[in-house]
């Protein structure tokens, strides 16, 4: 990333920790999640609080991480 005041994020595809971790160590100021969250619903759609909590931990786990 240029060293700019326009704030980039990126997204598609984007579904593990680590996904997450190269993009922000590569400057990114935001990830989109949305195909990780589309799959944890799809995946879940006959056991909604299952689908809850893992949606929670997926936003908990990503969301600890921080550019360094």
């Amino acid at each position: 990333k240029v060293d700019s005041k326009v704030p980039v994020a990126v997204g598609f595809g984007i579904s593990k920790a680590d996904h997450v971790r190269s993009f922000v160590d590569q400057g990114a100021d935001s990830v989109i999640l949305g195909s990780a969250i589309v799959k944890t619903i799809e995946r879940n759609l006959n056991d909604r609080k299952k689908m809850l909590d893992e949606l929670v931990g997926l936003a908990k786990d990503l969301s600890s991480i921080r550019k360094s």
